[in-house]
């Protein structure tokens, strides 16, 4: 089973709306695909997916369920791992482990990982195969997902993924100016996984209740999303690098927002 952590430096940017798409997009490739809500503080994936799974995790971890009792179906060959806001934080990792030793009935896991550095989201980062840090083109987003680059620089295989960009350029010259950073200040020199375009019908969709890959299967973004769950399969080759910006004093992180 190949484990991806999907990670932010702050909210807001997408994060979880891009975990719970990716999972989707994995089923659609065909991977048996187990999406997990890893912020066990603030879980919020079941209600983006429009399903109910209040209560299983607390069963999974105390032991009293398994890991097939304790989730809910999405799609075909996908299974959701849903949160409890009743529960502490503290089960995140304990969860996470077993799910890490159980899950091996299914292809991929994607963990929806806690936002920022707290709750374990960098132990969970440091424990998958890949890292997919989803980021914003704008100062504040990129600034944030370099701290969690440093952080998490025991990880093996981070990269990113630019989220609500109006085009590749954009995506690229961001990516670009993070990766140049990351390099620079701690060595980490992240892999690139694609974009994702802005798109209304994200919001629309959350307010539904319904995935965006669901109900707008051949949309451009979703066939991005497909892209990017067949290229995270892979390992990291020449493909997902990137040409590194110039790297000065953090400026050029502000100037390619």
């Amino acid at each position: 089973m190949k484990s991806i952590a999907v990670v932010s430096g702050k909210g807001g940017v997408g994060k979880s709306t891009v975990a719970l798409n990716l999972a989707l997009a994995f089923g659609d490739l065909g991977e048996k695909a187990l999406l997990v809500d890893a912020d066990m503080a603030l879980p919020n994936l079941d209600v983006l997916a429009g399903v109910s799974s209040a209560g299983l995790v607390g069963d999974f971890a105390l032991g009293e369920a398994t890991l097939a009792q304790a989730c809910v179906r999405l799609a075909d060959k996908v299974e959701l791992l849903g949160g409890s806001p009743r529960r502490s934080a503290e089960i995140v990792l304990p969860v996470c482990d077993r799910v890490l030793m159980e899950g091996r009935e299914f292809d991929v896991a994607v963990f929806d990982a806690a936002t920022g550095l707290a709750n374990g989201a960098v132990e969970l980062a440091e424990r998958c195969d890949v890292v997919l840090l989803v980021t914003e083109p704008e100062p504040g987003a990129l600034l944030d997902g370099l701290c969690f680059l440093e952080a998490a620089r025991h990880a093996e295989d981070c990269r990113i993924l630019v989220n609500r960009v109006s085009g590749p350029a954009q995506a690229q010259t961001a990516a670009q100016a993070l990766a140049a950073e990351a390099v620079r200040q701690s060595s980490v020199k992240p892999g690139f996984a694609g974009h994702v375009l802005e798109d209304e019908r994200f919001r629309r969709a959350a307010r539904r209740r319904k995935p965006y890959l669901l109900a707008h299967p051949f949309a451009g973004p979703s066939r991005q999303l497909r892209k990017i769950a067949k290229g995270l399969l892979q390992p990291r080759n020449a493909g997902a690098e990137l040409e590194l910006a110039p790297s000065g004093s953090g400026g050029s992180l502000r100037e390619a927002a």
